[in-house]
């Protein structure tokens, strides 16, 4: 009986995402409200000491709060129950990141599923996130287009329905979005990703070298790798310095994410990857 709801669902979901990108694209009106969806509008009243200063006062945009270059998180992928240790330990140390997650497991001996909605929202909680990671980890390459529709936004749907979270951003299985065999392939990812209502990615390269994007239509962030399973110290340090030295970085973004795939209950692996990116927070200019 859930089945049917899927293509509503997809459809409601492409017209916001459409609806929200015409709104603020700059390049055309917005499209008319056919469907009848809440739109809301906010106001912020600035007060400053004197008229004098109010005049002289300009607004801009900030990438990152408080004055901060870069922005820090951490990124973990898959069902994994060591998820929960790492929330913990990431919660411990005032860093904050995302677990991309893929479909509800089957359920145990008690009835009870596994990785399902308590899961989910243990993860989502302390100002954590969740993240798409596609329902069953295919690789994406080698699916029909209809099949990585499905992959994607199906995913999106149970995720958000058991934490009731917005969910925008999507990690591709096996890191996986392109085929040297098969050149359309990325253009097919590219319009069920948008068409998704997907508006971030941590793969840089998906953002960067995609000609069906448009400029900073898609958000992203660097990954750096402490190391697969065991922590490199000196590596991470290497990685850290080739983004922030690189002048042309934050033309592509201001997030830097820790990209780990090792044991959490590995003592020192989060405390190495915030000691080091944060030790010189207030001059180096790196937010949490």
């Amino acid at each position: 009986m859930k089945q049917p709801l899927l293509p509503l669902l997809a459809f409601l979901a492409l017209a916001s995402a459409a609806f929200s990108t015409s709104a603020h694209s700059g390049e055309a009106p917005a499209a008319p409200d056919v469907l009848g969806m809440r739109v809301y509008t906010q106001e912020l009243t600035l007060v400053f000491a004197t008229p004098e200063d109010a005049a002289k006062a300009t607004l801009t945009a900030s990438p990152v709060f408080d004055g901060k270059k870069w922005a820090f998180s951490a990124r973990w992928d898959d069902n994994n129950a060591n998820h929960e240790h790492m929330h913990a330990a990431m919660a411990k140390h005032g860093l904050k990141g995302t677990f991309y997650l893929n479909q509800t497991g089957a359920a145990d001996a008690k009835g009870v599923f596994q990785f399902g909605a308590d899961f989910a929202r243990k993860l989502s909680a302390d100002g954590f996130s969740i993240g798409s990671h596609a329902q069953t980890h295919p690789l994406l390459t080698t699916q029909t287009a209809n099949e990585i529709f499905y992959e994607v936004l199906a995913n999106r749907i149970e995720r958000e329905r058991q934490t009731s979270h917005p969910i925008n951003t999507f990690a591709f299985p096996f890191g996986n979005y392109s085929a040297v065999m098969n050149p359309n392939m990325q253009a097919v990812i590219t319009q069920v990703f948008v068409r998704s209502g997907l508006h971030n990615t941590p793969y840089a390269g998906f953002v960067q070298h995609n000609p069906g994007l448009k400029p900073f239509e898609i958000s992203t962030t660097f990954q750096v790798e402490p190391g697969d399973r065991e922590v490199k110290a000196d590596d991470f340090d290497k990685k850290m310095d080739a983004v922030l030295h690189n002048k042309n970085s934050r033309t592509c973004t201001a997030s830097i994410s820790a990209c780990m795939s090792g044991n959490p209950e590995r003592p020192g692996t989060i405390s190495m990857a915030y000691s080091r990116s944060t030790r010189t927070g207030p001059t180096s200019g790196i937010a949490t």
